[in-house]
């Protein structure tokens, strides 16, 4: 990638996550997205390993998860540390944390390609879901090798195949039988990037990590709250361009469709989709 395509990429990534309606957006549905990934976390966790007592490298923490859940699990004699690129999505972590009275968890803006932070000074690296949106994936890996200690690990959650997860498709499907979505640019940040089996784990190998595990799994992702709620969730937060420019009258039809396929999955307490998700981990 050349130098000036990775700026025009950094700079939609910087221009998207560190917008005000991004944010509020985020903060708004914080507790919703908390449970609806529950599952992602659960397994992140798991394949990091972690432990109490440890030091954690939270990458793209966004509004706290999962940084603020391992700040429990590793409880006062470990720590976490959470970046992300936003300052603002961090400062709504920064309330949750002393709204919940976590007191082991800091968080800083900086970009995961440049960490602020001494050699060897992390047991674990983890980061859910922002793998895919690291613009030179080989130079934050390097990074994460830098500031692991030998033999810590490193967890890494992105999304599977689309196909898979019913949170996506029930809401995108409608549209794309209508408008194909366009293929991203070579080398573009965007949720799919890992989703081909052996993608993310090939990743981990060429910058050196040993130990390289991945699988691909299928969780529940149940969204508390009614279809509708969901569905205005979905606009806020993933609607992609496609989407969001389909011209009437297709725009409403997809949408009632979308509502539809929703509301069948609604038992009256959550809206029940599931989600396919790619789980790498590794050592330093």
């Amino acid at each position: 990638m050349s130098d000036a395509r990775a700026e025009e990429f950094r700079q939609r990534v910087l221009d998207n996550w560190t917008s005000d309606p991004t944010v509020a957006a985020w903060k708004r549905w914080h507790a919703k997205i908390a449970i609806q990934q529950r599952a992602v976390s659960d397994a992140l966790i798991d394949a990091a390993r972690i432990a109490q007592g440890q030091a954690v490298l939270d990458l793209a923490s966004g509004t706290g998860e999962p940084a603020l859940t391992i700040a429990k699990l590793v409880g006062p004699t470990g720590r976490v540390a959470g970046t992300d690129v936003s300052d603002g999505m961090l400062g709504v972590a920064r309330d949750f944390a002393r709204r919940d009275g976590i007191e082991n968890a800091e968080f800083v803006a900086c970009d995961a390609e440049s960490l602020p932070f001494g050699d060897a000074s992390f047991d674990v690296v983890t980061s859910r879901m922002g793998v895919m949106f690291f613009i030179d994936v080989a130079r934050v890996l390097a990074e994460v090798r830098r500031v692991l200690r030998p033999g810590g690990r490193a967890a890494f959650a992105a999304w599977g195949p689309w196909s898979e997860s019913t949170m996506f498709s029930a809401c995108l499907d409608p549209f794309a039988r209508r408008a194909t979505p366009p293929d991203p640019p070579p080398d573009a940040p965007h949720p799919l990037r890992y989703a081909a089996a052996g993608t993310l784990s090939s990743a981990l190998r060429a910058a050196g990590f040993n130990d390289v595990a991945e699988e691909t799994l299928v969780v529940a992702a149940p969204f508390a709250g009614p279809p509708e709620e969901q569905w205005e969730a979905f606009c806020d937060l993933a609607s992609p361009p496609y989407v969001d420019d389909m011209p009437e009258p297709d725009k409403s039809f997809a949408t009632a469709e979308a509502l539809e396929t929703l509301r069948s999955l609604y038992d009256g307490n959550a809206v029940q989709t599931r989600a396919a998700i790619v789980i790498a981990s590794a050592t330093a």
